[in-house]
């Protein structure tokens, strides 16, 4: 057995835990255990430096005062899931098609496919 250093992440604090495993492989599943079955045993530490900031929220007296503003990338990340289901309807679309000229873009739908698909496998820890 071999033991791992883990180091869970949140986007403002982490925590470290060692695992004895066989493989590295191995150490991500019970990590990955641990996280859903002891994850407030973990003993999280605030990062040193700031953060970079995701969200502002501000609430008045009343809701018609109260709003909330994200980042870019936070945002990105909220909708991530729903993008890469559109994403994939997106690709069994254009290769279910006869393939076609896409002329403002120089290129042609299946190319366009083979892009969703390196995206696809890139969201899905597939790809490089």
């Amino acid at each position: 057995m071999t033991t791992f250093s883990v180091t869970f992440y949140t986007a403002g604090e982490y925590a470290e835990q060692d695992i004895e495993a066989a493989t590295a492989q191995e150490a991500l599943q019970l990590a990955q255990g641990l996280w859903e079955a002891e994850r407030y045993e973990l003993d999280f530490d605030n990062y040193d430096d700031l953060q970079e900031l995701q969200t502002i929220r501000i609430d008045g007296p009343d809701q018609a005062s109260s709003l909330e503003w994200e980042t870019p990338e936070r945002m990105l990340a909220r909708a991530g899931n729903d993008m890469l289901n559109a994403l994939e309807k997106a690709i069994e679309a254009l290769n279910t098609a006869p393939r076609f000229k896409v002329p403002g873009l120089d290129t042609d739908s299946y190319a366009i496919a083979a892009l969703c698909d390196q995206a696809v496998a890139l969201a899905k820890g597939r790809g490089q």
